[in-house]
């Protein structure tokens, strides 16, 4: 093919491309915005209703499953859109093999959350009752690696869909319990009813929109697993120095607080589904550009990483502002010093989305080995930190935990690798704006 004849192909493609990307965006967007309006809307009126003490149960068993949540995934959800993407006819067996694995995963982490809060939390019935109602929603969470197939297809338009029905089914359902005055367990079981509808719609959307018949393969899954292992070690160190402050406040000051500062997580967390859907378009999008352009690759990071952070400055700024209002307005007195959790935390989410964004990166270098090491860096501060701070200024001192040890995670720490410094260089360059314009004389065909 000419070079003039490919220029007038690649100016046919690449507006439907953009097109696609973009609506696949929009799609995510609009379920990400209704779940945030049912979030606020149903999770403020339960928070109000249960109180700091019955909320802090539900949130407390929810970090100390989130710890067990890297067991559960294995890893895999990058290097499966990595893999569908370069090798599509053996999609079916990667599917299979990997839930089959996470099957096989979330029952032993039940099994090992159970007797670990046995261990911990002797004669606590009504802990151990929660906790174990939450974790059954675990299984269920092994076929989320159905949403990654959908956005290797830039078609989460379905996986929008689906969470869109089970959110608004879920909400009624709390707004049942609000209603009869329902103990805290019926609370915790919307989580569970909310991770099994969900799949089982994903599973009849999967097939029904052609999805390859399942087929486990050993091979597959020992390729997978031996490519994924350094994610699970590096999910469980994020899951440590992301979730710890809420177990550590749980048992250094008590659940009350645990609840507190929950309330101010869940606000801070809401503009997360802004970045988080970029970033899920993004992700097939650059991946697939590595194998054609490695410059425009290199901008494309760039741009993902610029957005990301002035899209967090200009949240920050605002919610540090207005965050006394908000919180008062919202769940009201009794939570009212989540407010100042809230100014601190909201700075975090800046670098935790460029971690998530750097994720990808990282999968297509092949640089999974790395990860791990850097978020040993910002779990040992953040333990420390947390274990400093907490006795002296309590919850605030988790939040200030929390904000320094994702600063060392997603910039500090990749620095004093060779091969992973570039990714620090690449958000120093977003920052700045720099280098974020397409080129339009350089060589080839852009």
């Amino acid at each position: 093919m000419s070079v003039v004849a490919s220029r007038q192909l690649l100016k046919r493609v690449i507006p439907l491309f953009k097109s696609k990307l973009a609506l696949n965006i929009s799609w995510i967007l609009v379920e990400r915005i209704v779940q945030m309006v049912i979030a606020l809307f149903v999770g403020v009126l339960s928070a109000r209703f249960l109180g700091p003490a019955n909320f802090g149960i539900i949130n407390y068993s929810l970090s100390f499953m989130s710890l067990f949540m890297a067991i559960c995934t294995l890893g895999l959800e990058d290097i499966f859109v990595r893999d569908v993407l370069n090798e599509p006819s053996n999609t079916g067996k990667s599917m299979g093999s990997g839930i089959s694995m996470r099957l096989i995963a979330s029952f032993i982490s039940i099994i090992l959350i159970l007797v670990t809060l046995q261990i911990t939390a002797p004669g606590n019935d009504l802990l151990f009752t929660v906790s174990l109602v939450l974790s059954i929603s675990l299984i269920f969470y092994s076929f989320e690696l159905i949403e990654f197939w959908f956005q290797s297809k830039l078609q989460s338009k379905y996986v929008s869909i689906a969470k869109i029905i089970t959110g608004v089914c879920v909400a009624g359902w709390k707004i049942a319990l609000l209603m009869l005055k329902a103990s805290v367990v019926w609370f915790a079981l919307s989580v569970t009813l909310e991770a099994a509808l969900m799949a089982g719609i994903l599973v009849f959307m999967y097939y029904r929109n052609g999805g390859p018949k399942w087929k486990f393969s050993w091979n597959i899954s020992k390729v997978m697993l031996s490519q994924s292992y350094h994610l699970i070690i590096s999910g469980l160190l994020v899951s440590l120095y992301t979730r710890t402050g809420q177990i550590m406040i749980g048992n250094m000051i008590g659940q009350s607080e645990v609840g507190i500062y929950a309330a101010a997580t869940r606000l801070s967390d809401v503009w997360f589904i802004l970045p988080l859907a970029i970033i899920s378009s993004a992700t097939p999008v650059i991946i697939e550009q590595k194998k054609h352009d490695y410059d425009l690759y290199i901008r494309k990071l760039k741009q993902l990483y610029a957005v990301i952070i002035w899209l967090g400055i200009g949240v920050g700024i605002f919610f540090s502002i207005f965050s006394f209002l908000i919180v008062d307005l919202l769940y009201g007195p009794a939570y009212s010093r989540a407010a100042g959790v809230l100014n601190i935390n909201i700075w975090s989410g800046i670098f935790a989305m460029l971690g998530t964004a750097r994720s990808v990166w990282v999968v297509c270098e092949n640089y999974q080995k790395y990860v791990k090491h850097y978020i040993i860096f910002g779990t040992i501060t953040n333990l420390l930190l947390n274990w400093i701070l907490i006795p002296v200024i309590g919850i605030y001192g988790a939040s200030w935990s929390t904000l320094i040890s994702q600063m060392v995670v997603a910039v500090v720490a990749p620095m004093f690798f060779k091969r992973t410094r570039i990714s620090s260089q690449l958000m120093f360059d977003a920052l700045r704006l720099k280098g974020l314009r397409v080129q339009t004389k350089s060589k080839g065909l852009q």
